[in-house]
């Protein structure tokens, strides 16, 4: 989403003030047929990739048929703790040799040389024991959900810590605005928390897909300016935290649903890891983590993303 200020500047290039002018196009004709804030052309890929792929039939699994459901319809759903803690503890011990290493994670963020938030990109590779997290239980779900094969795009992890009131007032470090990705609107994302995580942790924070919607309809603006006074938009009765203990988790979809991180209180911090998934025309290979897209697979060209997502159009 583009910021009023650089309006002003775009006039002054005016192959920018193009580009802003279509951005800001995109974004409000987003919101205005799909309600969210993840853009038109997200949204239009979305539909897309569902379309362009084909369905397969599965044998309905009664738990799994209940989650899918409840996030087909709020837009999130709460896992609980579906992994095993041995597998757990062996993660977070690789987890915490990288986190804080300037070799194997970077600065996600940081304000007046102070960092606010460090990122694994490629945690696949760097913590192999997440490859592991693809259990059968998650590869069911997650084929019931798309009705179709899927591809592993990524699984990364970081670390968010407190922020100053002053600074946050200044700028937003780590996505703790609400917002909707701006991404692909087919992909969800599993997020598990890599520690005990409280209110003091600074949780993920997230909004139904319905309540989205209303927001969107009574004039929510960007995560820049929202427009809605505050209560309206984090009212208590429609914003549900992902805290719990390790392992705890959550899947989402970012891009229908307005959500955010929440700023961890002083001296505290939240620990956290993502996998997202895209729908597939192939069934997912035992050496899937050989052939994974990483973070910025919207980077790709069209003929190279289909490629590796045996996606046709």
């Amino acid at each position: 989403m583009v910021k009023k200020n650089e309006f002003k500047k775009a006039f002054k290039d005016p192959k920018k003030a193009i580009g802003i002018a279509k951005t800001r196009l995109d974004f409000e004709s987003g919101k205005l047929f799909f309600k969210n804030t993840a853009g038109l052309k997200n949204n239009l890929d979305g539909t897309l990739t569902n379309l362009s792929t084909k369905k397969i039939t599965k044998k309905s699994n009664s738990l799994s048929h209940d989650r899918v459901l409840t996030l087909k319809t709020k837009g999130y759903v709460n896992f609980e703790y579906p992994f095993d803690t041995s597998l757990l503890d062996q993660i977070q011990k690789e987890y915490l040799l990288l986190i804080e290493n300037d070799k194997t994670s970077f600065v996600r963020t940081e304000h007046d040389g102070k960092v606010y938030s460090r990122m694994i990109k490629t945690a696949w590779k760097t913590i192999p024991s997440s490859q592991k997290l693809i259990t059968d239980e998650i590869k069911i779900f997650v084929e019931e959900y798309f009705q179709r094969h899927f591809q592993i795009l990524d699984i990364t992890a970081w670390r968010n810590y407190s922020v100053e009131t002053d600074v946050s007032n200044e700028k937003e470090l780590f996505a703790s605005h609400w917002h909707c990705d701006g991404k692909n609107t087919s992909i969800i994302t599993l997020f598990i928390n890599l520690m005990n995580v409280t209110e003091n942790n600074g949780p993920f924070m997230i909004q139904s897909k319905e309540r989205t919607k209303e927001l969107i309809k009574m004039g929510f603006g960007s995560r820049h300016e929202y427009n809605l006074p505050m209560n309206i938009v984090e009212d208590s009765n429609h914003v549900v935290s992902h805290t719990g203990k390790i392992g705890s988790s959550m899947i989402v979809t970012t891009e229908e649903c307005l959500h955010r991180a929440s700023h961890p209180k002083d001296g505290n911090f939240r620990d956290i890891l993502q996998i997202r998934f895209i729908p597939s025309n192939e069934p997912l290979k035992d050496d899937w983590s050989d052939h994974c897209i990483g973070i910025d697979f919207e980077k790709l060209s069209k003929e190279k993303l289909q490629k590796q997502l045996q996606i046709h159009t």
